[in-house]
């Protein structure tokens, strides 16, 4: 049963999710975890969500008491010090559910935390954009779950009381029938729409509509599919049309969170996305042109 949530990271998808638990769920014990550096910047601070106030209890690592849900929701770049951070949430049982970007997270995660049972989970459909302590979003999109095949009968369980829990809390999620290739496919498609988007400077109408940067997206999505399909998660050209019809679905508007780094002057996760398919790309003899193209360019 899962009593006490910490959440690590007041990003986009962090806020949001922490903003959904304090609503929907008042009663919930539930920190916000934090290093040294946001938590003086955070503390006397209330972040807006869709105009509506929110305060949080803020915590350090050092204050910080063990959880039974950890949810991780920091940048790439800052996984290797948010683990460190983490550890003083995570003891043995302890659930570990990550919102970030990529298909490497849980296993560098599960690795990292072996008394830890690590589900496999990303975010789908949201369009939320933060700037400054403000987040807005039109569609808070679902949370998606499921089992890998390496997962043991400990992590099944811990997909049920992740399930059980975002019931409680009315959260939309979906336990994922063919968790591997949701999973790469939602990779896949951050290769196409935040790279592209990021590219030409724009929004998701940039993608929505016909033209190179919709080209462009769709062609990386590809390559990316190609990589997948090598890896053993075939990926078709069906895949690729699922994906596409969720960007279209997006608040035009919007921008993915490659394009809010840009805009910030943040360093973008190219590791996860271009990077990762050109290095696939040469293991597996497979030609990654627009990849190749995104990274130089945004690099």
């Amino acid at each position: 049963m899962i009593d006490s949530i910490t959440v690590q990271g007041l990003g986009a998808m962090g806020l949001l999710f922490a903003s959904r638990i304090k609503c929907r769920m008042p009663e919930a014990a539930m920190s916000v975890l934090l290093d040294s550096e946001r938590m003086e910047r955070y503390r006397e601070a209330e972040h807006l969500v869709n105009g509506k106030r929110f305060s949080f209890e803020l915590v350090s690592a050092e204050e910080a008491g063990p959880a039974d849900l950890a949810v991780t929701a920091v940048k790439s770049r800052d996984l290797d010090p948010a683990m460190e951070q983490l550890a003083a949430v995570v003891k043995e049982g302890t659930i570990v559910l990550s919102l970030l970007n990529g298909v490497t997270t849980e296993k560098e995660l599960q690795e990292r935390f072996p008394e830890a049972r690590v589900v496999t989970s990303m975010s789908q459909g949201m369009d939320a954009t933060r700037v400054g302590r403000e987040l807005r979003y039109t569609s808070e999109g679902l949370i998606v779950i499921g089992q890998m095949p390496d997962d043991d009968i400990h992590i099944i369980k811990a997909i049920e009381e992740v399930a059980d829990f975002l019931d409680k809390a009315n959260i939309p999620y979906e336990v994922s029938e063919d968790m591997p290739r949701q999973y790469w496919g939602k990779w896949m498609l951050n290769c196409g729409v935040n790279q592209a988007v990021a590219f030409y400077e724009g929004t998701y109408a940039t993608v929505q509509r016909s033209g190179s940067a919709r080209e462009h997206m769709i062609a990386a999505m590809k390559e990316a599919a190609a990589c997948s399909t090598a890896e053993g998660i075939p990926l078709s050209e069906k895949d690729i049309a699922a994906w596409v019809n969720v960007v279209d679905g997006l608040n035009p508007d919007g921008i993915p969170s490659m394009r809010q780094d840009q805009l910030a002057g943040r360093p973008m996760e190219l590791d996860l996305f271009s990077a990762e398919v050109i290095k696939l790309g040469r293991k597996h003899g497979i030609p990654t042109p627009v990849n190749d193209e995104f990274f130089e360019r945004l690099s």
